[in-house]
């Protein structure tokens, strides 16, 4: 009987620990800077980025957004499959700001070949994104009872 109860105290979850929350509060501030700075751009002047900003701006914001909210949730809750589920949607809204980037792209760099390797790393983050969008949909699904 014993060794039942501990095995049935073993699944039971227990929160996020110190260590996850601290993480957790850390990518909220981060995430909260760059929507600051995201929002300042055109005002700060900086030469590379162009009028077309706030055309993309919406999607950074989602993005970031998506972010804090998720980050913010798992302060209180933060067990496996709830954490696959959140990078699922960040990740997705972080490709959608990756593409809506890429298709816009609202940066002026003065050399061609900067601006084409830009775009080009645009688009090896878009594809690295999906990738970890279809690995988390996998881990996701494929955790059966461990949830």
């Amino acid at each position: 009987m014993a060794t039942m109860q501990a095995t049935n105290n073993a699944s039971v979850y227990r929160g996020p620990s110190l260590a996850a929350r601290i993480s957790y509060v850390a990518a909220i501030i981060v995430n909260v800077i760059l929507w600051v700075i995201a929002h300042q751009l055109l005002e700060w002047g900086i030469p590379f980025v162009t009028a077309d900003w706030p055309d993309v701006l919406w999607a950074v914001r989602l993005s970031l957004g998506a972010s804090i909210v998720a980050n913010a949730l798992y302060l209180f809750y933060d067990a496996r499959w709830f954490r696959r589920l959140g990078d699922i949607v960040t990740g997705s809204a972080a490709l959608m700001s990756l593409v809506v980037m890429f298709v816009i792209f609202p940066f002026a760099l003065p050399i061609n070949l900067m601006q084409q390797c830009f775009r080009l790393g645009l688009l090896a983050l878009a594809i690295c994104q999906g990738i970890a969008i279809l690995v988390q949909t996998v881990r996701l699904l494929s955790m059966g009872d461990e949830a």
